[in-house]
């Protein structure tokens, strides 16, 4: 009895260490992801819009000899032809002089155009770790004007960028819940402790998880409130171990 007793003690300090290495992985990313948005939500400021550009996209980090395409979808929801009116700005080493695009098109009743623009960040990189993005539509009634951010983290990485981020997304949610399936099938009969140990790391988990994919889908307040909630967890945890 205190033979297994003691390889299930043991096996619970591998998957509690497992469970820790991809959260930390997953936390990592989930703070970069928040960080570039973060940064580009104070992004020329000088045009906002009355609502946001929800159609953004853009990749969450780059390395310095990758070029990256970022694109909006502008539609027509109304029943006559609108003429809209679009600014980019992009960031440059030069962050008081960034990069402008203006485009003006047609668009028909409820037809869709997706503009598509590049960023080089050997040029536009502000301090050398950053682009910044901003589009901005001007307001053409009765559709107000709209705006969106994201910034682009410039990383220096042996590999491509999108194999180091879904990569390292992949290992930590399949680290994170594969831990938390053999914790529950290793303890079957848990004690008090146990169960606070399992449901800390589920909330955990689902902060990080959640909070990460709100955040790649341009849901930076969300990822956020995934960090706020990761750490507070963290820190209780920590507390009632101690």
């Amino acid at each position: 009895m205190n033979q297994v007793s003691s390889r299930q003690k043991r096996f619970n300090v591998v998957l509690l260490t497992i469970f820790t290495l991809s959260a930390l992985i997953g936390f990592a990313f989930l703070g970069v992801s928040v960080w570039g948005d973060l940064e580009a939500s104070i992004f020329d400021m000088q045009f906002n819009g009355e609502e946001p550009l929800g159609t953004l996209s853009c990749p969450v980090l780059i390395t310095p000899n990758e070029t990256g395409k970022i694109s909006a979808k502008i539609s027509n929801p109304i029943n006559n032809m609108i003429k809209p009116s679009i600014r980019l700005h992009i960031s440059s080493s030069h962050l008081a002089i960034p990069r402008e695009e203006n485009i003006r098109f047609q668009l028909a009743p409820s037809e869709s155009k997706k503009l598509d623009w590049t960023v080089d960040p050997q040029q536009d990189a502000a301090f050398g770790d950053m682009v910044l993005v901003k589009v901005y539509m001007f307001r053409n009634y009765p559709i107000p004007s709209k705006d969106a951010t994201c910034g682009i983290l410039v990383l220096d990485l042996p590999i491509s960028s999108k194999l180091f981020l879904y990569g390292g997304i992949g290992m930590s949610f399949v680290g994170m819940l594969a831990s938390i399936g053999f914790w529950y099938r290793n303890n079957p009969l848990m004690t008090k402790r146990q169960r606070e140990i399992y449901r800390a790391i589920w909330i955990l988990a689902a902060s990080i998880i959640i909070g990460l994919l709100a955040s790649l889908f341009g849901f930076w307040l969300i990822g956020s409130i995934g960090i706020v909630v990761t750490l507070l967890m963290t820190f209780g945890t920590i507390f009632q171990m101690i």
